[in-house]
């Protein structure tokens, strides 16, 4: 019950963090979730799809538990000068 709970307010943090406004119109999808290496927390993987929005720029904020970012289909020139990726994103970035 203890999970489901935590699973609930992950799902929620996740969906007001996603930038689904325009021009943006990013979705924001947790894939699952994964006990955090203290094995008391949960820790959720998470796909935020940007792909084909016809974006130069990258969302000022992305979601903290951003795992996996698609920006397939883009103009996005300089992933690090946008959004600090550079050391701080810990997943990966298709395009």
């Amino acid at each position: 019950m203890l999970f489901s709970n935590e699973m609930f307010c992950l799902r929620q943090t996740l969906q007001a963090e996603c930038p689904t406004a325009p021009p943006t119109s990013c979705t924001c999808h947790m894939d699952y979730v994964a006990p955090d290496p203290d094995g008391v927390t949960l820790r959720p993987v998470t796909t935020i799809n940007c792909s084909y929005r016809g974006l130069f720029d990258l969302p000022e904020k992305l979601p903290e538990v951003t795992t996996t970012l698609l920006l397939k289909g883009n103009q996005v020139l300089f992933l690090c000068m946008t959004v600090n990726l550079c050391g701080l994103f810990n997943g990966t970035v298709h395009h």
